[in-house]
């Protein structure tokens, strides 16, 4: 059944609202995160845990501007997915989607995983720790990919007409990684 342009707007003002929801969700949980964080632990383990959130974020936007999006404008989200999914559905080519969808998720997990490798090394991971365990520096690897990939799969659903789904996803991802980041620090 074809919509008309009436629901095409709707659903595209609800798709819109509820990415933007999702993004205030995710800044306030980041919000609560440091304040809470910057009241349990020292300084210098706060410097740790915000170097190691600069790092995830760096991982993630590399993995994310590696996919294959020729004069795509660099950002932390995988625009080639978006828009190549969007084409290929809204020209009967679902195969081709999917094909776009388990590329970019091959070289989202393939950057990422290249990018947790190098920081789990123990060398690294000691250096940029010390004089800290080296452990979150590998929470902060695994965290890496985890979200690489969660971003490719949000912004698919986003190229294949469900961007409110996407914004729920977006939103719960971002409750359940700040909730865990939270228990492995009070865990130590």
């Amino acid at each position: 059944m074809k919509k008309n342009g009436m629901e095409v707007e709707v659903n595209v003002a609800r798709g819109a609202a509820s990415l933007y929801v999702a993004s205030v969700v995710s800044l306030v949980l980041n919000t609560a995160y440091f304040v809470v964080l910057t009241n349990v632990l020292t300084a210098p383990l706060v410097g740790l845990v915000s170097l190691l959130n600069l790092l995830v974020l760096a991982g993630v936007t590399v993995a994310s501007l590696s996919l294959p999006a020729v004069g795509a404008v660099g950002g932390a989200t995988p625009p080639a997915v978006t828009r190549f999914i969007a084409e290929y559905i809204k020209g009967g080519r679902g195969r081709g989607a999917r094909r776009v969808f388990f590329a970019s998720i091959l070289i989202a997990a393939t950057i990422s995983i290249s990018i947790a490798s190098f920081l789990s090394v123990p060398s690294v991971s000691n250096s940029i720790s010390f004089p800290f365990s080296s452990q979150p520096v590998v929470f902060a690897a695994i965290d890496t990919v985890i979200l690489a990939i969660a971003q490719v799969g949000a912004f698919s659903m986003i190229g294949a007409g469900r961007a409110t789904r996407a914004g729920m996803v977006v939103a719960v991802g971002a409750l359940v990684r700040y909730s865990a980041a939270s228990l492995l620090l009070v865990l130590g």
